[in-house]
């Protein structure tokens, strides 16, 4: 978001540091590939008519890793921990007024 943020609301790891199949406990259990999916959704708002106007904007939705994780621990309820995990980042924005940052995490599960 850009110009005079008024609102945003969003948590996400700087980094991560994922398991290799051969880190996993030995009394580990592979349950298969999982996939989780979140996003985030902000506005922005010109001040003015001018193109190099000041904007207004705020942004919501925790952006997208926690509702990811969320939907992958319901997928799989009695999952113990990930490995293989890949993280992406798709952004969508609509003419610098409308922008949707989605999470998705790609991941094989154990129990």
């Amino acid at each position: 978001m850009g110009g005079l943020l008024l609102y945003q609301d969003t948590e996400a790891p700087l980094s991560f540091v994922s398991l290799s199949r051969s880190e996993l406990p030995a009394d580990a259990q592979i349950i298969g590939p999982v996939f989780g999916k979140g996003c985030q959704h902000g506005i922005s708002v010109p001040l003015s008519a001018s193109l190099r106007a000041t904007q207004v904007s705020g942004a919501a939705g925790k952006g997208g890793t926690r509702k990811a994780l969320v939907q992958i621990h319901e997928q799989v309820t009695d999952i113990r921990g990930l490995y293989d995990v890949k993280i992406d980042v798709h952004i969508l924005m609509i003419l610098g007024l409308y922008r949707r940052q989605c999470v998705e995490i790609n991941a094989i599960a154990f129990r």
